[in-house]
């Protein structure tokens, strides 16, 4: 959602090279921006194109400044758009990765036969990603991997090797091993038993069901974290099959914003409903605006999944329309409701 004239040159960019190895900058307006470039890594050699290689695609950028700039975009960034961005070059990146492992883990889930079986394959899927995704360490009931250092944007800019080049030279992302802050936090959430519901909550609507909400404030931005786990044997697991809604309610002193056709920011109205239902495999995290006056932020976010959400005697979910908008139907019973108090 927070974007700029280095995006939208950036997004015209890779638009037009879709077809060309090599992406490398263009004079928009006045402004120019970093080249950054494609290139394919083969046992610790760069190869220029795709045709002389098989080796792994790899982001290039001309100089040091141009990935320090690639990199202060980035983090202004919600990480969807992180990785669109990313994806958009070709890059493979340890994200992917730990997509592909959250589909091998739903299929280990789906297929052990007994508590034994699974124990005994999910050593194995741990083994097989160790020093590559790290579990959680505070929530020992949390049997989902994660990216290392996900606070850190350059867990985005380096290949599934953590591997970037500057100029002729390889360089590998510095990575600890920690997870999220905002994971920290709704893990030790979990692990005291706490619900205030104030910024956080962690809501059990269903039995074998958790949904998990954090908000937080980056300057003036306020990010929106909201994700699923699902019961699995003596574990939890990310629930890639869920659908999230909620509305909000603040005042004055907040905009709302949006990304625009071309990636700009824009500053807009609220919607009726704010439904996150595609390509939320882990969930979703958004900017969903700006404090725009004043220190603090106070309001409330009512939130439902496709868990509350109102069905129809077929079980299928109702959907209505609001001033040309269509969205899910859901009730002020069902809903769960965290306020919102932050100080900048």
């Amino acid at each position: 959602m927070k974007t700029n004239k280095w995006l939208l040159a950036l997004l015209l960019i890779v638009a037009a090279c879709e077809k060309d190895d090599s992406i490398t900058t263009q004079e928009l307006s006045s402004e120019t921006v970093p080249i950054v470039s494609v290139v394919y890594i083969q046992n610790g050699h760069i190869c220029k194109t795709r045709a002389n290689s098989n080796g792994t695609p790899t982001l290039c950028f001309k100089d040091s400044n141009s990935r320090t700039l690639f990199k202060e975009q980035l983090s202004e960034m919600t990480d969807e758009e992180k990785q669109t961005i990313i994806n958009q070059y070709g890059i493979r990146t340890l994200y992917n990765i730990a997509d592909d492992a959250d589909d091998e883990l739903e299929f280990i889930a789906n297929t052990a036969t007994s508590e034994e079986d699974f124990r005994n394959k999910y050593c194995e899927y741990k083994s097989k990603y160790e020093d590559i995704l790290i579990g959680n360490d505070i929530d020992t009931t949390d049997l989902s991997l994660y990216v290392p250092d996900e606070d850190n944007v350059m867990s985005y800019i380096g290949n599934t090797d953590k591997e970037y080049v500057i100029g002729d030279e390889i360089y590998k992302a510095n990575l600890n091993d920690s997870l999220s802050s905002s994971q920290k936090y709704l893990s030790q959430m979990n692990n005291n038993g706490t619900d205030v519901s104030v910024n956080a909550f962690i809501d059990t609507p269903k039995k074998g069901k958790r949904v998990y909400f954090n908000s937080y404030l980056r300057g003036n931005r306020l990010w929106v974290k909201m994700f699923c786990k699902k019961k699995m044997w003596y574990g939890w697991k990310n629930d890639p099959h869920r659908s999230y809604y909620f509305d909000t309610y603040f005042g004055m002193n907040f905009s709302y914003l949006m990304l625009g056709k071309y990636g700009q920011e824009i500053v807009t109205s609220r919607l009726p409903r704010f439904v996150f239902n595609r390509n939320v495999k882990r969930g979703f995290s958004i900017i969903l605006g700006k404090v725009t006056s004043g220190y603090t932020l106070s309001g409330e976010i009512h939130t439902w999944t496709d868990m509350t959400s109102e069905r129809d005697a077929k079980g299928k979910e109702i959907i209505i329309s609001d001033k040309g908008y269509s969205y899910p139907k859901c009730i002020e019973v069902n809903s769960k409701i965290v306020k919102i108090q932050h100080r900048l």
